[in-house]
């Protein structure tokens, strides 16, 4: 088998944060088709309104606050090669999760996240990690897999945690545009937009320890639950 070639941050990022990139994460909508569904099409333009603020909301409050913030120290582990404690994070990671659909769907998509990583990557960290994962001593959630791919491409934490962000909106985006929300001029516009909103995450969250973890997102959090109970969806989450 050929030597991995040395990884390029700057291409590694791209790839990583690409919805070409079979993680999984373009299948979710983090409640929002919940949101569409209970709204009806009648207040399709109210939803369209709302996106913006939903989405500040969810990068303010739950993803920087809570998935960076264990990605950083994720990082950290990795940093000292300390897979103990890393396997005591993941399983805080998970725990973090009440709602069951996005708890399964986190980890999911960390797994394939890190078998697609390890394909290509240069092993070492990264290879002790999965292969914990694989014999079910850790879950694999997103932020955790995504740590440690991103060290193991020599991406640094802040690069990851923009990866993390930028992936959460496209997919979040992306569901928009397939329900109809949104038109594919208006996604790129407000992804533009919130460019802002995940730069400040970014600079808060990077280097915070684990006692700074916080969220407050009540509302999509119960949206998510119902997701979770609606019978037939086009999303995992």
């Amino acid at each position: 088998m050929p030597t991995p070639h040395p990884p390029d941050p700057a291409f590694a990022a791209l790839q990583l944060s690409d919805s070409f990139f079979p993680s999984g994460m373009y299948a979710t909508s983090s409640g929002l088709e919940a949101i569409f569904y209970e709204g009806g099409r009648a207040k399709l333009e109210a939803l369209r309104g709302r996106l913006p603020a939903l989405l500040e909301t969810y990068i303010s409050n739950q993803l920087g606050p809570v998935d960076c913030v264990l990605l950083s120290n994720a990082y950290d582990f990795a940093l000292r090669s300390d897979l103990p404690g890393l396997l005591d994070l993941d399983r805080m990671a998970h725990c973090l999760r009440p709602v069951k659909e996005i708890r399964e769907a986190s980890a999911r998509s960390g797994s394939q996240l890190l078998r697609c990583v390890s394909a290509f990557g240069n092993g070492g960290f990264l290879d002790e990690y999965y292969q914990a994962v694989k014999r079910d001593e850790a879950s694999g959630t997103y932020p955790i897999s995504l740590a440690i791919a991103c060290y193991s491409l020599g991406l640094t934490k802040e690069s990851a945690c923009q990866v993390l962000l930028y992936s959460a909106a496209v997919s979040i985006v992306g569901s928009a545009l397939r329900l109809g929300v949104l038109d594919h001029l208006e996604g790129q516009r407000l992804l533009h937009e919130l460019s802002p909103c995940v730069q400040r995450a970014v600079q808060r969250y990077s280097a915070t320890p684990l006692s700074g973890l916080w969220q407050f997102d009540p509302e999509i959090q119960l949206y998510q639950v119902r997701h979770e109970r609606m019978k037939s969806k086009m999303f995992i989450t």
